[in-house]
Parts: C-alpha cells; structure tokens; sequence
C-alpha cells in the first residue's frame, strides 16, 4: 500500500455498529492510534508506514485535529502500541513459530472499514471473493461506500462469497447502483431451496429494493405486481417508478397503495384528479393528494374540489403545500379555514388578517404557530387571554423588546416561558432571577443563554430545585460547579442533578462520585444509580482515574457494581476480585468485559501453540510444555483460570 492509504477528512472519529457497548467506547480513542501508527499492507496492518500519515496530519490546523480527537503531536508511546495491539491487532507467526508481524484482527478491520479518514483505495484493496464474509458485510453497511465499491463488492459476491447480509445490506444502501440492486435482486432469486430464505425475510428485502431511490424502472415495475401490499406501497412512493406503473397501482385494491400513489409528484394529472373524485369515501387518499407537491393553481378544478372538503386532514395538508396558494383556495370567512390556516399557514399576510380577528382559539393558534412574524407577536402580547400571552412569551420568533415587556407580566404562567426563552436578553434574565416564584428562577436557571453572574446567583437559591437546575446546566462554570459541590453534596436531589451535567470536568466528577460513594454506603441513596443508569456514563467513565473506577467497583449497590463489571480499564486484580462478588448478575457481566475477551482469545492463543489446545490437556498440566516457562503464560494461567471459571467463559 502506498503512502496515500489514509485520508485526512474531518469528521465524526469512528462508530461501529453492534459490538459491546464498551468496546464501542474503548475504540473510539484507540483507533486514532490506528491510524497514527498503522500503515496498511495488502491484507495486514505492518505497523510500518505511520510516518507518512503523521506528515499529513501535521498539515492540518489544530482545529481540525481536535475535530477528529487527534493530538496535534501524535505521541508514539510504547503504551499506545501495546493498548493498539491489544484491542485491534493479533499476532501473526512464521513457518518455524516465531512471531513475524501483526495483522488487524475482527474489530480492528471492521474499524478500518467504519472509519471516514480510510482511502476509497484502501477500501477496494479489502474486497475480493476470498475475503472473510464479516468485511463484505461491514463494507456493505458503510454508509459513505461509493457505487464502483459496492459494484466490486456485488461481483465478489458473484465469484463466491454468497453472503445474504451483503445482498440485504444492498437493497437499503443509498448509493448502490441499478445494476447492483439488480444483481442482488438475482442473486435471491437465484438461491438454492436449501439456503433459501422464509417468506418474511424475502419480503423484507423486495421492500428494501422497493423503497431504493436508484432501483430501475423494470425492478420496480416486476415489484408493483408483488403480492405484499407493503412492497406496492413503497413502489408507489418511488420517485423512479415509471409513470404507466403509477397508474395501474392508482387503482389497487388496498386504500393504503392508493394512498401512496396520490403523493407521489410524478403521477399525471388526470389520473390525481380521478383519484380524489373517485376516491371520495377515502380521506386519506384525498388527503395524500392535497399534500403532493406537483398540486398548484393550475390544478383549478382538483383545489376547488379539495378546499371544499370537511376532513380536516385534507385542510391541513392543503394549507402545508408549498406549491398551494392561500388565497386561491381558502375563504378566511369560514370558520374551519380559519383554524386550519392559523394552526398550519406560513404566510404572513393571511397570520396578520387572523391576528386582527376576535375569536381567542384563533389569537391562541396563531401566537403559537413557528411561522407567526414578530410584529404579529408584538400585536398579540397585550392580549387580555393569558394563554394568548403565555403562547407569545413561549414562540421563538418573539423579539427581546416584548420579552422584556412580558417579564412583569402579573402572572407567573407568563413569566415562565419567558426565563426558558432562548431570546431573552440578559437584562431579563437577571430580573427573573430574583423572582418571586421558585418555578420561574428555575426555568431561568435552566436556560443555557443565562450568563454566568446570573447563574452564580442562583447556584445559593434558598429552593434546591433551583439550585439542582444550575447544577444541570451546561454552561454553568466549573468554579460555580465546585463551589455548589461543597454546600450541598448532602442532598439526594441536588446530586442527581449534579452528576447529570455532561460538563463536568474530570476533577469535579471524580470528587462529586468519591464523595458520593462515602454517603451511599452509610444508607440509601440513589445519585449514583441514576448516574450509571445515563446513555453516556460509559464514555464518561473512561476519563476517571483508576482509583475512582476501583472504588465504583467495589459501590455497596449492586447496580453500580453490575455496571463496572464491563468496564475495560478495571485493573486485572480488580476483575480478579470482583469474579468473587456476591452478586451472580456482577460476575456473569465480567465475560463480557473487553479486557476478559481479549485475554480469553490471548490465553487461548498460548495454550495451542505450547500444545495444550491441540491436545485438549487441562490447563493444569501445562507445565509438562515447553512454553509453561514462558512468564507471559505463566501469569495468564495464574491471574485468569479462576476469573473465567467464575464469569462462565470456561463452563461455556
């Protein structure tokens, strides 16, 4: 491989799908290091040609670099190697047992492959028929994948690997071309009835096929005449479908096939008009018809037919499509236009008309309608309808001028919006601040656009829940956050709130858990559950120190324990006690920590180059091999054999 194997494009740094949530996590800082020190080779990873890529990475701004979480000066370390090696990379031996090299291992090539910064040339290097189902299947999930890959990959399908996630992945991807979707199409056709799959399963994939953007006219004119309706329906919807197959499927038997015809913009303009004359039982076909957006003025007798409906779904739709005129079509006289157009109108002339009405279901509407102008909302804030008010001070379109002039409104129900309002100026977020109500010093102290001063002052409210929003609040400064720490680490609800701030620093973290570790033993407390309950904890907890990490391992709750049994920066004498833990569910969690899998697969590497694994003898009697000298198997055997008894990975 040459020295252009990597890319140098921004971006997200890596996500790979469905591993173990902690080696998702693990890899996300590892795998820069792949890419710092890995060089590609035909089929290997040789460790070899990392220069190069480190001179590309020079050339980028710092800022970009922080964008993919690469350092400005990539250090190469012996620690980051062994950690690299460890997690992405095995080992690969010569013909006489000496080791000559490394190569990726699953999760590492699987990296390889889910990574933007990996060349389109790199990419087809790893397709041929020889290659293990897992990369075909993976390229085949990539997003990004250009057609000419998938095209290549289509044909080492052909050529013999005859993997049916490869051809399903296909059938869902964005960019495969006509002629690989219908390669695809072929290849399940064209299965054995050994291999072949169950009904579901085939009409999953012709459904798949059916919704593809770049599926041929002659795919989708053989799926029109499937006989799941739900295939029809996405052939209906296709933007690719050919127009005489629109027509034959605008009279199927099923309302919901029908329904997806009539929005579809490609349908004549003959067969739109029948559709919602003859379809006059069926609102939702009438419906599907008022939101295509080829409707337009020029379809004189089909908008008279549909403004004159009583569904209001019909309505809505109308008054949404861009293509549609209010004034072409609705009479602002009638009632149900009028609510239609107030909910749903983005014209601000037909807003203004309905603002000047008296009718307070209208004013309401339209206060509260996204597209409503601030002058409109200016207009409607004097309103004597608190809900009228309350509406305006809540809309987003609302100016500073009327925010202010609504925060002494007399009702607290008005000044609540108010304080959360991402437009309120500074000067009314500091006179909410000292409000009388508990409920809108809240909503203040909740709003992220709130200045630190303010946010200082409401971090000593005298109401926790007060406080507890300053806590949460993402752009409360750490100096506020420590301070806060200090007075009210004693109250259960403050620090539930407190350790939900994704912010927090890793000090501030470590000592609101260290802290909060030393009350949850002396009686019942939640914080910590919560904490180890939230979707990022996991990514947050590899930022702790080890200590802090021991310590949450050995948390009186259970629940805290069952969830660091994954963790894979538990030092080994840690996981080695925890596999005495009292709790069944903590021990069993141990077999799935990435440090056990990874000293599994190394232990079982040893064990059946020394001999034992070929002759299936005990690990006890390793010593009679030569390699039971060898310290590395020595202390595998000693620091793993009953850590793995005990988290099942050796009963199973």
């Amino acid at each position: 491989m040459t020295d252009d194997s990597f890319g140098t494009v921004s971006g997200p740094f890596i996500h790979i799908e469905d591993p173990h949530p902690a080696v998702e996590q693990l890899l996300g800082p590892l795998f820069s290091k792949v890419l710092i020190f890995a060089g590609p080779g035909p089929h290997i990873s040789s460790l070899r040609n990392y220069q190069c890529f480190r001179d590309k990475m020079a050339r980028l701004p710092a800022d970009a670099l922080r964008t993919i979480g690469l350092p400005a000066v990539p250090p190469p370390t012996d620690i980051d190697m062994m950690a690299l090696r460890q997690v992405l990379t095995e080992p690969i031996y010569g013909p006489f047992g000496m080791q000559d090299g490394w190569k990726l291992n699953t999760l590492g090539l699987k990296a390889l492959i889910a990574s933007p910064l990996t060349s389109h040339r790199a990419l087809a290097n790893m397709i041929h028929p020889r290659a293990p189902g897992f990369v075909l299947v993976a390229m085949s999930k990539r997003p990004s994948t250009h057609s000419d890959l998938l095209d290549i990959l289509v044909d080492a399908v052909l050529r013999g690997n005859h993997d049916q996630d490869v051809v399903f992945n296909l059938a869902r991807h964005p960019n495969a071309s006509a002629n690989a979707l219908t390669t695809a199409r072929g290849l399940l056709a064209s299965a054995t009835p050994s291999s072949r799959l169950p009904r579901d399963a085939i009409t999953n994939f012709e459904r798949s096929l059916a919704w593809n953007k770049n599926t041929s006219k002659r795919d989708l004119a053989m799926l029109s005449r499937n006989r799941d309706l739900s295939v029809r329906e996405a052939v209906g919807l296709n933007l690719n479908t050919d127009v005489a197959d629109l027509v034959t499927l605008s009279s199927d038997t099923d309302d919901n096939v029908r329904r997806a015809v009539a929005a579809n913009p490609n349908l004549p303009r003959e067969t739109m008009i029948a559709m919602s004359m003859g379809d006059s039982g069926n609102a939702n076909v009438r419906a599907a018809v008022a939101r295509n957006t080829s409707v337009d003025k020029e379809f004189a007798s089909l908008l008279v037919s549909l403004c004159n409906d009583d569904d209001m779904q019909v309505l809505r739709n109308l008054a949404c499509n861009p293509n549609v005129s209010v004034d072409d079509c609705f009479d602002l006289q009638q009632p149900l236009h009028q609510a239609i157009l107030a909910d749903y109108s983005e014209a601000p002339h037909t807003l203004r008309t309905l603002a000047g009405m008296e009718d307070d279901d209208l004013l309401l509407s339209v206060a509260t309608n996204k597209f409503t102008p601030a002058d409109v909302l200016s207009s409607l804030a004097g309103s004597t309808n608190l809900e009228v008010r309350y509406s305006v001070a809540g809309n987003a379109n609302t100016s500073p001028e009327v925010l202010e002039q609504l925060s002494s409104d007399t009702d607290e129900d008005v000044r609540l919006p108010v304080a959360i309002n991402k437009h309120a100026p500074v000067t009314v977020l500091e006179t909410l601040a000292s409000d009388d109500a508990y409920d809108v010093r809240e909503f203040a102290a909740d709003n992220i656009n709130t200045p630190p001063h303010v946010l200082e002052l409401l971090s000593k409210d005298e109401d926790v829940r007060v406080r507890s929003s300053v806590a949460m609040n993402k752009s409360t400064p750490a100096h506020i956050l420590e301070a806060m720490l200090e007075v009210n680490e004693d109250n259960e609800e403050f620090m539930i709130s407190f350790l939900r701030n994704p912010n927090l620093s890793v000090d501030i973290l470590s000592n609101a858990v260290m802290r909060e570790l030393d009350r949850a033993d002396e009686g019942e407390r939640n914080p910590l559950q919560n904490f180890m309950a939230l979707r990022d904890t996991f990514s947050r907890l590899l930022k702790l120190p080890v200590g802090t990490l021991v310590a949450l391992s050995q948390s009186a709750e259970v629940f805290v324990r069952r969830k660091m049994a994954t963790n894979p920066l538990l030092p080994t004498a840690r996981l080695i006690l925890m596999s005495r833990d009292s709790d069944n569910v903590a021990v069993k969690n141990l077999a799935h920590n990435p440090t056990i899998e990874m000293a599994v697969d190394k232990l079982s590497c040893l064990l059946t180059r020394s001999g034992v694994g070929r002759n299936k003898r005990p690990i006890a009697e390793i010593s009679t091999y030569p390699l039971a000298s060898n310290p590395t198997v020595q202390m595998a055997v000693d620091e793993l054999s009953c850590l793995l008894v005990r988290s099942g990975v050796a009963r199973n």
